[in-house]
């Protein structure tokens, strides 16, 4: 049994990096399993009666949302679910959770050297923060599919609330070890933030676009002029990102110690 566990412990980084790197992806795919698309039909509509919509999957506009053939696919998706989405980051947790005492004591044992690659790059306050990070990749890119058929406004609305959540806490915590990992994740939240609002007021533009109104009625611009805007400031944000992250490798590159020598002072 304690050969077996060596002989785990020592695979365990191997397979965590290869499960990190497929994780979002994988998820993404399984999720997508939920994401159905309705197209009005040509049925005929009673008298009083809302127009009949017909749902058919994103991935496979072939496949109709309602057939026996969809609720198999839907039956393995939550399979799945629990293998992928849900499962690789409680396993990720649990690891965690497991190596705390070695973590936050600095003294390390052979799962806590096993699992590194989870937690070496944040603060031991924040041991945890990989697998809480995952849970915000995988919501954007995928549970914001489930059960929000039909509902593009719901499903921004949610990514957005959720890039704020962890803007707040990317602030509050700080969670990173270097201070440029810390500033160019909150440079990336703050860039979804901008996206998610942009795209959440320009789909409402569109929606407000009658006969006898349009956007520029409610926004004072127009949807190009919109568009321009959020451009303009998320180009403005890039550039101030870039200059943050140049002055930060300067100033790190500058507190290196140089060799001197004492005869002269001069760098031998």
């Amino acid at each position: 049994r304690a050969a077996l566990w060596r002989g785990l412990l020592r695979a365990l980084p191997l397979a965590l990096a290869l499960q990190f790197f497929l994780v979002t992806s994988t998820s993404t795919r399984i999720l997508r399993t939920f994401n159905c698309i309705e197209f009005p039909t040509r049925d005929a509509v009673l008298p009083g009666e809302q127009e009949p919509y017909r749902a058919y999957l994103a991935d496979d506009l072939s496949l109709d949302c309602s057939t026996p053939e969809y609720a198999t696919a839907q039956r393995w998706a939550y399979v799945l679910l629990f293998v992928w989405p849900i499962g690789v980051p409680l396993l990720y947790l649990g690891l965690l959770l497991a190596s705390r005492r070695s973590i936050v004591t600095h003294r390390p044992s052979p799962l806590s050297r096993a699992t590194d690659f989870l937690w070496k790059e944040y603060e031991e306050r924040a041991f945890y923060w990989e697998p809480l990070d995952l849970v915000r990749k995988l919501t954007l890119t995928g549970f914001v599919l489930i059960n929000t058929q039909g509902s593009k406004q719901l499903r921004v609305i949610i990514a957005l609330l959720v890039s704020m959540l962890f803007l707040t806490l990317q602030y509050v915590l700080s969670p990173y070890k270097r201070t440029l990992d810390g500033r160019l994740a909150m440079f990336a939240h703050i860039g979804l933030v901008l996206v998610y609002l942009a795209t959440l007021t320009i789909n409402s533009c569109s929606l407000l676009e009658t006969d006898t109104q349009t956007c520029g009625d409610e926004f004072g611009l127009s949807q190009l002029g919109l568009s321009y805007m959020f451009l303009s400031f998320s180009t403005a944000l890039l550039g101030v990102g870039l200059l943050l992250v140049a002055w930060l490798v300067y100033t790190a590159a500058s507190r290196v110690p140089t060799l001197r020598l004492v005869a002269n002072a001069m760098e031998p």
